[in-house]
């Protein structure tokens, strides 16, 4: 009998440790590349942030989605950046030569909920709002790098309280139209 239910821990536990390592496994048709704005006073208008996407692991069409993460404590109702997305297959890499697959600006409509009002009022609490932006759809071809460079577009030359920025490419069927 103990035998009987050793073995039944065992089984269950290498079920367990089998679904674990299926869960933690990277999907295979999205990269994401995020980076914190750590600068002191916020995003300089001169600061260009990078976000290199290493390999592309599948062939296939690409959604793109530029991210922005900011604070309750972000002062205005609006949000602008430019944002440059450049291909490289391995022969331009080598080369150092990539293909722009596009240049846009990109406007983010910021609308504080009353409680984020609420909560940066009292400090209660520090929470942090993400927006997103389609940048089109674009067709990859396996082992691609793909840079993003993003800069903020306000009048201001520094801008607070925006605390990362990041790029997803998801590859499917997905709205919007092809760039590339």
């Amino acid at each position: 009998m103990e035998r009987r239910n050793s073995v039944r821990l065992l089984t269950l536990m290498v079920l367990c440790l089998c679904a674990a390592f299926i869960s933690c496994q990277q999907r295979s048709d999205m990269v994401a590349k995020y980076k914190d704005i750590t600068t002191p006073g916020g995003w300089y208008e001169k600061d260009t942030i990078l976000l290199p996407l290493d390999t592309i692991p599948l062939s296939g069409t690409y959604s793109c989605q530029l991210c922005i993460r900011a604070n309750n404590l972000y002062p205005y109702q609006n949000f602008s950046v430019i944002a440059q997305m450049t291909c490289y297959d391995k022969e331009r890499k080598k080369k150092g030569e990539g293909v722009k697959l596009l240049r846009r600006e990109v406007h983010y409509d910021i609308v504080p909920s009353s409680s984020s009002i609420l909560n940066a009022q009292s400090s209660a609490g520090m929470a942090y709002h993400d927006y997103e932006a389609n940048l089109g759809q674009f067709t990859l071809a396996q082992g691609d790098s793909v840079v993003v460079a993003v800069k903020q577009n306000m009048r201001r030359e520094t801008v607070p309280h925006i605390s990362s920025v990041g790029v997803v490419l998801e590859r499917g069927s997905h709205p919007g139209p092809e760039t590339n």
